[in-house]
């Protein structure tokens, strides 16, 4: 009786927990999370002893706290096109530019230069767009002058543009002077000289621009004329030809008010002081072999043979270091830090991507001190070359940011009289330009992985008895971890009961029982949340992001032009997750471990790939005869530019090559930019050779905007029920393709198959242009592109279906139909042609970004996301983005269907914004991924930061309501269990006095 009675409690106790462990649907926004970035760091300055002024290439500026690397204060300048041109600190004001100095702003610094408070933003005084240049790789100048133009108490703004010498007024940004520059010069920069005063008069401040003469490369100076409408040349250039000196390999260097150059005949270097109107020689001036350039700043310059020289204010010139390789200079007032490393790997790991960091010398006013640099992948050469230096002076010390080729960013003190530095923070800015994302499986404890190993080696190498003895010792596991839960939870449970003194029971019975605001790891991974969020950033850097809080696992410098998922979850700690970086370029693939960013394996072919396909692991034969394959990941399969085809790891080859059919199912998409030609290729495993099938000529007066190819994901609803109950039957291709060309002033828009060719259907929008998004889900094919007659963001959907079953067409006596998913079609029977039908709507905000949600099993609806300019994604309702949409009176089946009336514009509908009050600036990346329930899709959004969240695009059917009364439940089962065991006492007592009678 004891024993039925402990069952009972079991059972009882496990539907507890059963509900416990169930996903409220209000829970679905709880694990959001943001990264914000800057991009990496082209200027900087100090504000003060613990704040960081930055100026990105990613049109950023903010300032970065130096205690622990946290972004106080971030702007994203109007001119989102290159990197600011300047980001210096004068009177409490810096200013930005876009490249080609044609828009400036000008920006005021909180609490006058110095933030004490986070919450304070910079300020924008003005902006100022003074051209219009249509060359984008075209330069400008931008100088923050010292010197007030116009007698108002405000410092103004120089700028050199493209095509004239401008100066601006530091208040408003109104337009004091403007030249109209020569254009046989190739204008470098500005010379400010400051104006005097003499006989109760003030002298008026110049201000000067110099070049190099295209065709002699002379050197010339041109200063601004008194009356600011013209630039006159210098005399103390007058009689100095372009024999006679010659720039640095960087450029004209300036120091001060002096312009460097070398001489011709002697190597030694010369500075032209633009105040003076004079050529001078540097004093103690070595002769110089080789070209030179200027370091970081232009008092440091490097020569060919691996000398550091430097330059200080009374242009005397010294030898800093010796033997340098490569370098970096950083200066602030009093404070000179160089950085020494080899520019090549010296082959100690996988990761270097150059030589480590040898020496960092720092120069203040206690003298030069050498040190190690403190941050070990930065010192060991993994984060490349140090780029560049921002230094600044604290209260104790100096501090500095080293900024690394690969875009991190490491903050460092320097305590003054110390001979070590310490590491403040490390900032890994390549976020900031994420181009690719794919996610794989995080386990939730090492005992998984164990128990993965042990199961893929018994299953490969083992006897069936074995086979038996492991299934049923990882029964007794789970039956263990059964009861270590259950009674776990039930003490739980009595330990809150106890703690409220009986008030719980109130609290269950009116459903008032709080829920816990996070979901445990272990219903993460229960779920299909726990999950590692693979980045692949534009730079060439490879990031691992928990998915749970968007921490980072690990990071890594791994050039690659693709990323591919090759085991997307663990099957034991010898057969990690792993994902696969392909360099196209130079035919180099690199395996990763998924979960700590370990190199695997790493492949060369020595020859640029044109494509690369993926065949899953399950296909191959369970059976295995190498420990290597007791679980294996998937295979690449590339194509070359020679059409030859590639098993990638090369040790899969034989294998590989058995799965005849597999391989001949598999079909390459190749453009070729010389040719301009689409091609489609279908794979010979005979030949190992990629077999041409069709070919598109895109004409020399088209150009290619977009190729976009099926996103992938389960279908579980082939079909579309009408009002009158009959079927639509979606065409759904997996090889269906989408091409964008622009043709003269009009966009065209074709949708093939991939595999013959075919084109399905074709559409042109008139006055029309690019950028082109689009996403390709089931029988959907979704874009989005500029109208340029109406100035306006539109959205064009198409969709294709089969046909469709009359609804008295299904029934126990009619055959199977003609149409739908069970039927076998070929890409090569013209008589497989879709109906195609086709919408276009207008939106009034410029359109980002589209991505499409997935679903384990393709239950639930494959909602467009639409990321918008202003950083907002959206979730578009099917019913309002379909091409289903009738003109005119609705019909009463239409109505009984559910569609809507077609209207031109396209809603955003707010709460279907799924990034809430977030904004993602330069938003550029949606991906979706499937989750455990089906009703729930993870999606991530990259731009300069990173969103991530959980949506539901056919609401939680699998999911409790955010109302359930699970507290009451669990009081119901309590009384249940205390029923139970009464009644269970009651009869065994009975049933004793019945046997005594």
């Amino acid at each position: 009786m004891v024993t039925a009675t402990a069952r009972m409690a079991a059972a009882v106790l496990a539907a507890a927990v059963s509900v416990a462990h169930g996903l409220h649907e209000d829970q679905a926004g709880v694990n959001d999370w943001t990264v914000r970035n800057l991009g990496a760091y082209a200027h900087g300055v100090f504000l003060d002893d613990d704040l960081a002024l930055v100026a990105t290439t990613q049109a950023t500026v903010g300032a970065v706290r130096m205690t622990d690397g946290e972004v106080v204060w971030r702007e994203t300048l109007p001119t989102a096109r290159s990197a600011p041109l300047a980001s210096r600190v004068k009177h409490e004001l810096f200013a930005t530019a876009s490249a080609d100095a044609c828009v400036i702003e000008l920006w005021a610094t909180p609490s006058g230069g110095v933030v004490t408070s986070d919450s304070r933003q910079a300020g924008l005084e003005w902006d100022a767009k003074i051209c219009d240049n249509a060359d984008a790789d075209a330069t400008g100048v931008l100088e923050l002058l010292d010197n007030d133009f116009n007698n108002d108490g405000t410092p103004d703004v120089a700028a050199l543009t493209p095509f004239q010498f401008v100066v601006l007024d530091g208040v408003s940004g109104r337009v004091l002077h403007e030249v109209d520059l020569d254009k046989t010069i190739a204008w470098q920069g500005l010379v400010e000289a400051a104006g005097s005063a003499t006989g109760g008069k003030r002298k008026r401040p110049s201000i000067m621009a110099y070049g190099v003469d295209i065709k002699t490369g002379k050197l010339e100076v041109r200063k601004l004329a008194n009356s600011g409408a013209t630039l006159d040349p210098v005399s103390g250039l007058e009689g100095v030809s372009a024999d006679e000196i010659t720039v640095l390999k960087s450029g004209v260097a300036k120091v001060g008010s002096a312009l460097l150059f070398v001489r011709k005949e002697s190597g030694a270097l010369v500075a032209f002081d633009c105040v003076a109107n004079q050529l001078q020689e540097l004093t103690n001036a070595p002769s110089i072999k080789g070209s030179v350039q200027s370091l970081g700043s232009a008092r440091f310059f490097t020569t060919d043979a691996g000398i550091i020289y430097a330059v200080d204010g009374e242009l005397k010139i010294a030898e800093a270091l010796k033997g340098v390789e490569a370098a970096a200079i950083g200066v602030s007032g009093a404070s000179v830090i160089a950085a020494v490393q080899s520019s090549t790997a010296s082959g100690t790991g996988d990761e270097a991507q150059c030589g480590p960091i040898s020496r960092v010398l720092v120069q203040s006013a206690g003298g030069v001190t050498e040190i190690a640099f403190p941050e070990p992948q930065g010192q060991s050469g993994a984060r490349g070359l140090v780029e560049r230096i921002i230094v600044g002076d604290s209260s104790t010390g100096t501090r500095a940011i080293f900024v690394f080729e690969d875009a991190s960013a490491v903050g460092i003190e320097i305590e003054s009289g110390a001979s070590e530095a310490s590491t403040l923070f490390v900032r890994e800015e390549a976020l900031a330009n994420v181009v690719e994302a794919v996610a794989v499986d995080l386990p939730p404890t090492d005992e998984v992985g164990s128990l993965g190993d042990e199961a893929a080696h018994v299953f490969a190498h083992g006897s069936h008895a074995s086979i038996l003895m492991f299934r049923l010792k990882d029964q007794v596991r789970t039956v263990q971890r059964f009861v270590q839960s259950l009674f776990g939870a039930a003490t739980q449970h009595l330990s809150e009961f106890v703690a409220s003194q009986g008030k719980m029971l109130v609290q269950a019975i009116r459903g008032e029982l709080p829920r816990a605001e996070s979901l445990s790891q272990g219903e993460m991974f229960s779920f299909g949340f726990r999950r590692v969020l693979v980045l692949r950033s534009a730079s060439g850097k490879v990031f691992g992001l928990n998915s749970a809080d968007g921490s980072l696992l690990w990071a890594a410098q791994s050039p690659g032009s693709r990323l591919f998922v090759t085991r997307a979850r663990e099957a034991g700690l010898d057969h990690p997750a792993e994902v696969a970086i392909v360099d196209e370029a130079h035919g180099r693939v690199t395996w990763r471990n998924a979960i700590t960013g370990a190199v695997t394996r790493v492949e060369d072919i020595d020859t640029p790939l044109a494509q690369i396909a993926v065949l899953p692991g399950d296909i191959f034969p369970s059976a295995a005869s190498s420990e290597e394959d007791v679980s294996p990941a998937a295979v690449l399969i590339a194509l070359d530019h020679a059409q030859r085809v590639h098993v990638l790891p090369s040790s899969r080859t034989e294998s590989v090559l058995q799965l005849e059919d597999q391989l001949r199912a598999l079909h390459f998409v190749v453009y070729s930019n010389e040719t301009g030609a689409l091609t489609g290729y279908a794979v010979d495993p005979s030949q190992r050779a990629g077999v041409e099938l069709w070919s598109m000529i895109v004409p020399a007066s088209q150009t290619l905007l977009a190729v976009e190819g099926q996103s992938g994901g389960a279908l579980n609803n082939p079909g579309i029920k009408r009002g009158d109950g009959a079927v639509l039957v979606k065409f759904v291709d997996p090889h269906l393709l989408m091409v964008a060309t622009q043709s003269g002033p009009h966009l065209q828009v074709s949708i093939l198959n991939g595999i013959s060719g075919r084109v399905i259907s074709r559409f042109t929008h008139k006055k029309s242009t690019g950028p082109v998004h689009a996403v390709l889900a089931d029988n959907t094919v979704t874009y989005s592109f500029w109208n340029q007659v109406k100035s306006r963001q539109e959205v064009s959907v198409v969709g294709l279906f089969e046909g469709e079953i009359g609804p008295r067409e299904l029934n126990i006596w009619s055959s199977r139909p003609n149409m739908g998913s069970g039927k076998a079609m070929s890409a090569f029977d013209d008589s497989m042609m879709p109906n195609v039908q086709q919408k276009t709507f207008y939106t009034e905000r410029a359109i980002a970004a589209l991505g499409v949600t997935k679903t384990r099993f393709g239950i639930a609806d494959r909602r467009v996301l639409i990321g918008t300019a202003n950083g907002a994604v959206n979730m578009q309702l099917p019913q309002i983005l379909s091409p289903r949409r009738p003109v005119g009176k609705l019909s009463d089946m239409e109505k009984e269907e559910g569609l809507m009336l077609y209207a031109p514009e396209l809603p955003l509908i707010p709460t279907q914004t799924i990034t809430y009050y977030e904004s993602i600036p330069q938003l550029r990346l949606i991906r979706s991924f499937a989750t455990r329930l089906e009703s729930t899709s993870l999606v991530l959004a990259a731009g300069l930061d990173i969103f991530y969240t959980r949506v539901m695009p056919s609401r939680g059917f699998d999911v409790l309501d955010e109302d359930f009364a699970s507290g009451l439940l669990l009081a119901l089962i309590a009384a249940l269990l205390a029923l139970t065991i009464y009644l269970s006492k009651a009869v065994g007592k009975s049933t004793l006095d019945e046997t005594w009678k």
